[in-house]
């Protein structure tokens, strides 16, 4: 009878008005609301709750409440809620309580909180949640005995990142038997029990990364474990457990062991030996030197994605027959390393199906070797060349070499010029990266990329945005990022007209004082203006009227860039605006500030990015926002 009644309720919301559109349900007037495909939505974000509103529709799908000040919350079980999202929040536990009535319930995220307990039966009346995520609790130990963390059979997804977890006991999962994804990567995780993963019978993926283990037993895990994806990057391993474990997971498709300070020598040949089935490796900044890379890859068949980035490689470890066998390869990163001494066209001979080519920072002279490499050139779409000596002649007569490219980087290789011939092969071009050179880029350089979106010119000695004669005539450019450059807005246009595409800006770093109207001229359909690091320091006028200027606005990051304060006439005018960072500025705590703080409340718009400390506190004030604007009398 009552699930008669659900879906009689169901059938009702989902009934279209006269003009196709769904019916419109209750909603709170502290929130917004709206349909995501055929579910509705109630955002209630950022805006200084302390309780759950009421008044939310029981067929709400999702409720969003980031942001808020709520140490506690209850739900009307009368709403059927399949999702809740409570990040950035004040809570310090949770119980069943919390969750009471709210059987329905699929995915639960309480990230960014001041969680210190989780008491295991908080889902016993949620049979159907399958995700939990719990990142960002700092206080979040977990049991120190060996009691379950969970009593959820249901649970696939286990997301604990970034918390203060330092012992994972034997019985830590033994109640969340389902789990197939398990996040642990950033707690300082320095004891794993024996058999802790071992009744995970369907355990498919493990991350990690960044704790304080040296190793992971294979009696940990099930007898011939199903992992297909392990994570341990930024770890102090030791190569010879890791060489025992790896042996025992013979269905790894991925596997993570970058930044683990490791030095792999001829005995830790056998490492990968008996992962038939990798596709993905990532060994960079581990020394290799000592390593035959040749032996030691030489039966990864099926490896696509290839990592060596900063491995000390060099020509013993490197031959020219290292990639031989991988014929399958699509990504190779190998940059950070000398390789001017090695014959890279041998090394890339086979590798026909490559997609992505990195070797940044490599102590190339030369593009020869990608000259005489026709197969390579022709399924090639990604290129890292930067950081390496190349000058002008070489990257503006490579020619050929870029016709298939759809992104290229050239940064920081000692251009001075870029012609109207470098790039005009490149007409796949969809990213390009010029950053670090010192240019003058010639009229109609990049007139024939007409494809191209994305082009970043960070510290490039320029004024402002490159002029119309550069571009083609209808550029399509969605995203420019000019940081680091020094920008003189009152002279130069950093959206011009002709740039009336751009979606995202970033001037952060750039001395700025002011942003001027006059710069953003074609910023009509401007997402996301970044201007931290900057020097906006003028009470009143150091930010245009964006609402007329760059309607479209959602996000407006302005941290440490030593504003004081910024009226809220600002940017009232932009309609979907989700963010104002002002994290790390002098703020002066006055009634305009008092103004901006309800009107970010009124209109559910962010005003920090509540990630660690860095809240917004007034100047010479140790209280947090909005504390000392409470006591204004405005």
């Amino acid at each position: 009878m009552r699930l008669s009644v659900i879906l009689l309720v169901a059938c009702a919301v989902l009934v279209p008005t006269l003009n196709g559109e769904l019916a419109p349900q209750e909603c709170p007037s502290a929130c917004s609301c709206h349909y995501y495909r055929v579910h509705w939505v109630a955002s209630c974000s950022h805006r200084a709750l302390s309780d759950v509103p009421s008044g939310l529709a029981p067929t709400t799908y999702m409720l969003e409440l980031n942001g808020n000040a709520l140490t506690d919350f209850f739900v009307d079980p009368e709403v059927k809620l399949r999702r809740i999202v409570l990040t950035n929040n004040n809570l310090k536990t949770l119980t069943k309580r919390n969750f009471k009535g709210l059987g329905l319930l699929i995915d639960v995220e309480v990230s960014g909180n001041q969680l210190t307990s989780i008491s295991p039966d908080t889902f016993q009346g949620s049979p159907g949640l399958i995700t939990f995520e719990a990142r960002r609790n700092k206080d979040l130990t977990g049991p120190t005995d060996d009691s379950p963390f969970l009593e959820s059979r249901s649970l696939q997804t286990l997301d604990l990142c970034d918390s203060g977890i330092s012992i994972i006991g034997s019985n830590f999962f033994s109640k969340t038997p389902s789990l197939r994804k398990i996040i642990l990567s950033g707690n300082p995780l320095r004891t794993i029990r024996p058999g802790a993963f071992a009744g995970l019978q369907g355990l498919d993926e493990l991350h990690l990364a960044n704790t304080l283990i040296s190793h992971v037993a294979p009696a940990d895990f099930a007898p011939d474990p199903p992992l297909r994806v392990l994570n341990l990057n930024q770890n102090r391993l030791n190569a010879d457990k890791l060489k025992t474990l790896v042996s025992k997971l013979v269905h790894l498709e991925k596997l993570d062991i970058s930044r683990c300070g490791l030095t792999l020598k001829a005995s830790h040949v056998g490492t990968f030996a008996h992962c038939n089935w990798l596709h993905t490796l990532d060994t960079a900044f581990n020394d290799l030197s000592g390593l035959d890379l040749t032996r030691a890859l030489g039966k990864l068949n099926h490896l696509e994605h290839l990592d060596l980035t900063s491995c000390n490689l060099n020509e013993k470890s490197f031959k020219s027959d290292v990639l031989s066998n991988l014929t399958r390869l699509r990504t190779l990163k190998v940059s950070d390393n000398t390789l001017g001494l090695i014959n890279m066209t041998s090394v890339l001979q086979p590798l026909s199906k490559l997609h992505h080519l990195s070797v940044g920072n490599c102590q190339l002279r030369s593009t020869k070797f990608l000259r005489e490499l026709p197969k390579v050139r022709q399924s090639l779409r990604s290129l890292d060349l930067s950081r390496n000596p190349l000058g002008d002649q070489e990257v503006n007569t490579a020619g050929t070499i870029f016709n298939q490219l759809e992104s290229l980087d050239v940064s920081y290789c000692g251009l001075t010029t870029i012609t109207k011939d470098a790039f005009s092969p490149a007409k796949n071009l969809i990213t390009l990266a010029i950053s670090g050179n010192k240019v003058q880029i010639e009229s109609g350089a990049l007139s024939d990329l007409t494809r191209l979106e994305k082009l970043y010119m960070r510290e490039c000695n320029q004024r402002g945005a490159p002029p119309a004669d550069v571009f083609p005539p209808e550029s399509k450019l969605i995203e420019l990022y000019l940081s680091g450059n020094p920008l003189d807005l009152d002279q130069n246009q950093v959206v011009p007209q002709h740039l009336k595409n751009l979606q995202v800006l970033d001037v952060s770093e750039c001395y700025l004082r002011k942003i001027t109207a006059s710069s953003l001229v074609g910023a009509q359909n401007l997402v996301k203006l970044e201007a931290s690091g900057n020097i906006l320091s003028s009470l009143d006028d150091a930010l245009p009227d964006l609402g007329t200027l760059a309607p479209k606005l959602e996000i407006l990051d302005l941290r440490n860039s030593r504003v004081r304060r910024i009226t809220p006439e600002a940017v009232d005018g932009c309609s979907r605006l989700q963010a104002v960072y002002l994290e790390e500025n002098p703020l002066q705590c006055d009634c305009y500030m008092a103004r901006l703080w309800q009107w970010a409340i009124s209109k559910g718009v962010a005003l920090h990015e509540r990630r660690g400390s860095a809240l917004l506190r007034c100047q010479g004030q140790a209280e947090l926002w909005p504390k000392p604007l409470d006591s204004l009398i405005c």
